[in-house]
């Protein structure tokens, strides 16, 4: 959870950090840590993104009653 921007603007944010491990247990019968591809994941960032945004709001909107709005952006 981040409180202001990169410039120090008031701007409460949160990231998501998703692991591209799995264990798995080898043919040895030893357990082994294994990376995933990551591209489907890096490829789907936007929509996941957006997914969690849509979640976050929700679950403000249910826990606090806060409301969101669209805005227009300044150039």
């Amino acid at each position: 959870m981040h409180r202001d921007s990169r410039a120090g603007d008031p701007n409460l944010h949160t990231h998501v950090a998703v692991s591209n491990k799995v264990q798995a247990i080898g043919a040895d019968g030893i357990p082994r840590w294994l990376a995933l591809d990551g591209r489907p994941l890096y490829r789907a960032k936007v929509t996941l993104s957006e997914v969690y945004n849509t979640a976050l709001e929700a679950h403000c909107r249910d826990l606090a009653g806060l409301e969101f709005a669209d805005r227009e952006l300044g150039t």
